[in-house]
């Protein structure tokens, strides 16, 4: 009980932990996880991963509950995932 063996980096379990890892981050994703980031899934032991970052807008579910969201630019209410390509600035 006082041991613990860390299969993370076991190639044996690697399409079971890229499968759990997967879940997780879809997890996270759907219910809006304030701690979500693109870089949890870069972990080290995840070599084929890509980052899942949409860019910095995430438009609310449409529940009923949640208020609209709306366009910075039109005001009009949004039509999914607006990605742009920025560059930083620094």
């Amino acid at each position: 009980p006082n041991e613990m063996h860390n299969l993370i980096d076991d190639i044996r379990f690697a399409d079971v932990r890229s499968k759990m890892h997967d879940a997780l981050l879809d997890y996270m994703d759907k219910i809006r996880d304030p701690f979500r980031s693109y870089q949890w899934s870069l972990r080290p032991w995840r070599k084929d991963a890509r980052p899942r970052w949409m860019g910095a807008f995430r438009p609310r579910p449409q529940d009923g509950y949640s208020p609209v969201v709306r366009d910075y630019d039109t005001g009009l209410p949004t039509q999914g995932v607006k990605v742009e390509e920025k560059k930083q600035k620094f």
